[in-house]
């Protein structure tokens, strides 16, 4: 595959290149990378710039603008930003499932307790001597 930066209008960002791709939100995109996202044109959904071939904004049936090109400073800095996008978005969804599993995890040890606490309550009421009727 050809090294390419994608942007969409539906939110996600797309870099590739022969060895890798990272396909995130715009939000994520613009953590990851540093630097916000160009505007789309008035009509545009997407902008698809592939490093030597083309640089062009799309709506959905057409190409609203572009054609062959040699350069865009934007995709290119992005597309050498790659490993780096890569490395941050493996290190948030890592800190992401960690957080998750501690969740998880406490709310198994609140489980367990409270079934200790409702266990020994249930003893320690059987294990009452018997109040005499009055």
């Amino acid at each position: 595959m050809p090294d390419e930066f994608h942007q969409h209008s539906e939110g996600w960002v797309a870099v590739r290149t022969d060895n890798a791709s990272y396909n995130d939100t715009h939000e994520n995109f613009v953590t990851d990378f540093g630097q916000p996202l160009p505007e789309l044109v008035a009509g545009a959904v997407e902008q698809i710039y592939t490093r030597g071939k083309r640089h062009c904004q799309q709506s959905v049936d057409s190409v609203i603008w572009g054609g062959p090109v040699t350069g865009y400073e934007y995709g290119d800095a992005a597309i050498a930003a790659l490993p780096q996008l890569i490395a941050k978005k493996e290190i948030r969804e890592s800190a992401r499932e960690a957080e998750a599993k501690a969740k998880q995890e406490a709310e198994f040890a609140a489980a367990q307790a409270e079934a200790v606490r409702a266990r020994d309550a249930q003893l320690a009421q059987a294990q009452a001597p018997e109040q005499p009727k009055t």
